[in-house]
Order: structure tokens, then C-alpha cells, then sequence
């Protein structure tokens, strides 16, 4: 087993490779599945800080922020993104040397990212205002299945 997370990534000829772990799963576009991605993305995190994987910085409190990140973005795209309750959510977790990449994918249209758009209402709306807090980059592509919300934290 591997005891840092350069070894881990060793390839033949000393170098260490760009992406180290990288999860993917599809779940159910449905509130239900928010809280399970939270709970997953938080075991995922902490395993990571346990085997001395993630980032110096990458502390308790951070894990919880990167947990609460992914639960603002899939709650933007259970609630936005116009999927129904049988359509699929594709969520990723990266961990990589240099810092952590998270996307969801959901099939709707898109949005703009553009930063004065995105701004607190006071009926709601505080979700990517509270992500562009927290990452240090994030932005929206269209993909072929849809839409994809990235953000490196």
C-alpha cells in the first residue's frame, strides 16, 4: 500500500502522475441523492486526510466545505437543471497532486457563471454564491450529456 500519495501515483520512469484518484458515479436526479453524495464525498475526504493523501491545508473543516460544495451543486442541479426524477446526475471526485476537482453533470441546459449574475437573493439563491467562496475556481460547460458544473477546491 502506498503511503503518500506521490507513490501512489508513481508510473515507470520515476514520474508522478497528474490524476491520482478519480470517482465517478451517476445517481438519480431526485433530493435523495444529495445527502448520499454528501455523506460519500465526506468519507472519500476524510480517508484521503487519514492516509495522508490530500493536500497540507486539507484539514477537518475543509472536508466539510468541499462536502458542502458538491451539496450545493447537486441541489442546483436536482432543483434547476430541469431532469426528471428518472433522468441520471453524474458527479466526479479528483483527487490530484496539486489539489482537488469536483464536477457534477446533469442533462439541462446550462447557465452563465458570470460572477454578477450569480449573487445572493433574499428568497434563496446562496448556493454558487457560497461555492465561489470556497473553491478557488468554478465554471460551467456544455458537455454532451448537458450541463457540467467544475470546481478545483
Amino acid at each position: 500500500m502506498p503511503r503518500t500519495l506521490e507513490e501512489a501515483t508513481a508510473v515507470p520512469g520515476g514520474k508522478v502522475g497528474q490524476r491520482t484518484v478519480e470517482l465517478s458515479s451517476t445517481v438519480p436526479a431526485s433530493p435523495a441523492s444529495i445527502a448520499l453524495v454528501r455523506n460519500a464525498v465526506r468519507g472519500f475526504a476524510d480517508g484521503w486526510r487519514a492516509e495522508g493523501w490530500a493536500p497540507k491545508a486539507f484539514d477537518a473543516e475543509r472536508a466539510g466545505d468541499l462536502a458542502l460544495v458538491f451539496t450545493e451543486v447537486l441541489t442546483n442541479a436536482v432543483i434547476h437543471s430541469g431532469a426528471e426524477a428518472t433522468d441520471v446526475l453524474t458527479v466526479r471526485l479528483a483527487l490530484a497532486t496539486d489539489g482537488i476537482r469536483g464536477s457534477v453533470t446533469d442533462p439541462g441546459r446550462g447557465f452563465s457563471s458570470d460572477a454578477e449574475a450569480i449573487r445572493p437573493r433574499v428568497d434563496g439563491g446562496l448556493g454558487l454564491f457560497i461555492v465561489g467562496r470556497l473553491v478557488r475556481a468554478w465554471g460551467v460547460k456544455h458537455v454532451p450529456a448537458g450541463t457540467e458544473v467544475w470546481f478545483d477546491f
